[in-house]
Parts: structure tokens; C-alpha cells; sequence
């Protein structure tokens, strides 16, 4: 995205890349519910959900220290150092992560036969809370029940409002470069982790 000449070209780019990212929180919550037990997995959900929020809370720090301090280097202004940046990060991390990040308990190479065995065994647990009579059902019988019950609907508003309220934060900086930051200092001002002092 760095290397976008037109406002057409950015939001194309931002457009793919939302595409290509839109299934990273619940692969998170699908890895985290194949390893761990229901009683296990708020605890983990917990941690994940706060990473998210303390990413955004040091974000506008590293962003503004970007741009302030990379600004003009190379010919390149601060904006798009902070894509390359950020971009060269998250390559490095989804690198390594292929090494990290465990299978599904039962097709994981990391562990030996026996730790898979006992890693699914403890998932099995769950299973057995589940009544002997009940009926399984088919996909698209799957389907059906789950858009006619309200509870979906009602789960999933929620869940709109959360993610609709939260994507507010992007666009932080520019409402503080609004009340007359520069750039940079924009990126300091929505950085919530920083203790602001004001004018008396």
C-alpha cells in the first residue's frame, strides 16, 4: 500500500487487504475452541480480545514515531514508511508463525501420538455433556434453524455494533489532525497509553 499513487488505488488496496484479513479473528477463536475445554476457553478469549485492545491503545506511538522520524528518508514521506514498516512486521510474524502456531490436536506434527490422544481426550470431555437423544442435523437443516431463530439475530447485532463501533478508531488521527495537529502529532494524540498533560 505504500506504493499507491491515487486515493482509487488506496482504497482498492485496503479493500483486498480487508478481504484477505477477514477471517484472522475467528480462525484465532477456532485454533483457541480445538485446543481447550468450554470451561477453558473465556480465559483465552479474554487474552486474545486484550492484546487487540492494547494493540490499539501503543498503536498511534509506534505510528507516530514512524512518520515523525522516518519522514523524507530515502525520498519516501512518513505515511508510507509506516506501511512499509508495518507491513515488513507482519510478513516476519505470519513467517514465523508457520513455525508456532500448533494444528488441530489430532493432526498436529509438534506432538508425539500420546499428546495428541490426551489433547483431543480432554476435548472429548465436552462431548459428553451433549444428550444421547438429540437429533443431528444436516447443513442446510443447520442453516435454516440457525436464520430463523432470533437469538442469531440478536447475537449478531451485537456483534456488529461492537465490530461497527470499534473501526471508529481508524479514523482517530484524522479527526485529531482535524483540531490542528500535524500528522504525526495526530498519531501521539490518539495513542491512549501515554498520559496527556494540558495547558493550564
Amino acid at each position: 500500500m505504500a506504493a499507491v499513487q491515487s486515493y482509487r488505488q488506496l482504497v482498492a488496496l485496503r479493500f483486498v487487504v480487508g478481504i484477505l484479513e477477514a477471517g484472522f479473528a475467528p480462525g484465532v477463536l477456532l485454533i483457541l475452541s480445538s485446543w481447550y475445554k468450554r470451561e477453558e476457553q473465556s480465559k483465552r478469549f479474554a487474552v486474545y480480545i486484550s492484546a487487540a485492545i492494547l494493540s490499539g491503545a501503543f498503536g498511534g506511538l509506534l505510528a507516530g514515531s514512524i512518520t515523525k522520524n522516518l519522514e523524507g528518508a530515502h525520498g519516501i514521506r512518513g505515511w508510507r514508511w509506516l506501511f512499509i514498516v508495518e507491513g515488513v512486521a507482519t510478513a516476519g510474524w505470519a513467517c514465523v508463525a508457520r513455525f508456532l502456531l500448533l494444528d488441530f490436536p489430532l493432526t498436529s506434527k509438534y506432538l508425539s501420538e500420546d499428546e495428541r490422544h490426551l489433547a483431543s481426550a480432554r476435548l472429548l470431555v465436552n462431548e459428553g455433556t451433549r444428550a444421547s437423544d438429540e437429533i443431528r442435523l444436516g447443513a442446510l437443516q443447520a442453516l435454516k434453524r440457525s436464520m430463523t431463530d432470533w437469538r442469531v439475530w440478536l447475537f449478531t447485532a451485537g456483534y456488529m455494533v461492537i465490530v461497527g463501533s470499534s473501526t471508529l478508531s481508524y479514523f482517530y488521527p484524522t479527526l485529531v489532525e482535524g483540531l490542528g495537529y500535524k500528522s504525526y502529532e495526530a498519531q501521539y494524540m490518539v495513542c491512549s497509553a501515554l498520559p496527556w498533560r494540558t495547558e493550564d
